[in-house]
């Protein structure tokens, strides 16, 4: 099958394209990578082989830099299959990718988009090399390595779910599954009371403003250097209204920076019934551990 070409500006056809390839003397290649939708990432970013900046048909003002410090591997095939996708190296750049951005996973699912240009005549549109998510990033010093797998790889996925007696949806609040509506669990500009921590800080107003617990809650900074970042809360102090995250964030937490916090669940069928939502519990409660296996074995 024929790679698509897109993007093309009358009086130019595909055909016109594929007429250029046959003595590509002015044949360049370009990089597209837009942030997955759930990214904090909003704006993609793009790099060029040729001596000098381009702005392409059909992507806007997007400008595809040169150079770029962004290296795609040959692109791998399998034997009855389509692409098995490619490797993508490239240098940490301020303007482009951080360590920061690859810790925080701001740039996990990205779509890579491969594409060669005729660099004299960008009205002839651009050939679709390679299309597909980002992931399994390394770090080496100041270079960075990640897989891209081409966007037909997700019909290859097992798709299943697990069997556990507590609930597996996904989030809480899931709209499909979970359907609770967290709107009197959701708090805002709540403010950071005792902070420079990474992980650990105090806010005062919270335990006087929940519903429930924050256990398992959510908290989303909205001011300060951690913007836009949300952590998963493994601990929360009830009296003193100190919040432990799992995961440490990538700057001090500072007294006054404010933040949103969304209440937890522990997915158990008791606080489905205490919000009031045991409807839409999706746990299997009749799977017991081996705890309990034993004890019921025991006793007879």
């Amino acid at each position: 099958m024929p790679k698509p070409i897109i993007n093309i500006q009358s009086p130019y056809t595909a055909q016109d394209f594929r007429d250029f390839l046959a003595d590509p003397v002015t044949r360049g290649t370009c990089w597209k990578l837009t942030p997955h939708p759930t990214s904090i990432l909003t704006a993609a970013i793009a790099a060029t082989s040729h001596t000098r900046d381009l702005v392409l048909p059909g992507h806007g003002s997007l400008v595809f830099r040169r150079a770029g410090g962004i290296v795609p591997t040959a692109v791998d095939t399998e034997a009855g299959q389509e692409s098995a996708g490619l490797a993508l190296k490239a240098i940490f750049h301020d303007d482009y990718i951080t360590p920061e951005q690859l810790d925080e996973g701001d740039w996990d699912g990205a779509q890579l988009q491969i594409l060669t240009i005729n660099y004299a005549n960008l009205d002839l549109g651009q050939m679709i090399e390679f299309e597909g998510p980002l992931g399994g990033f390394t770090e080496e010093g100041p270079v960075f390595q990640a897989e891209a797998r081409p966007v037909t790889s997700i019909a290859r996925f097992k798709v299943g779910r697990r069997a556990s007696a507590n609930c597996d949806v996904r989030e809480f609040g899931d709209p499909i599954r979970c359907q609770r509506d967290l709107t009197d669990l959701t708090h805002t500009e709540i403010e950071v009371t005792t902070g420079n921590s990474q992980d650990t800080f105090r806010a005062s107003a919270l335990p006087a403003a929940l519903v429930r617990t924050m256990l398992n809650g959510k908290v989303i900074f909205t001011s300060g250097l951690n913007t836009g970042r949300i952590r998963i809360v493994r601990t929360w102090n009830a009296g003193n209204g100190e919040i432990t995250l799992q995961r440490a964030l990538p700057h001090l937490v500072q007294v006054g920076d404010e933040f949103t916090a969304v209440e937890g669940c522990g997915r158990t069928k008791a606080d489905c019934i205490a919000y009031d939502n045991v409807e839409n519990f999706q746990g299997l409660s009749f799977i017991t551990n081996i705890e309990r296996f034993n004890q019921i074995i025991r006793s007879q």
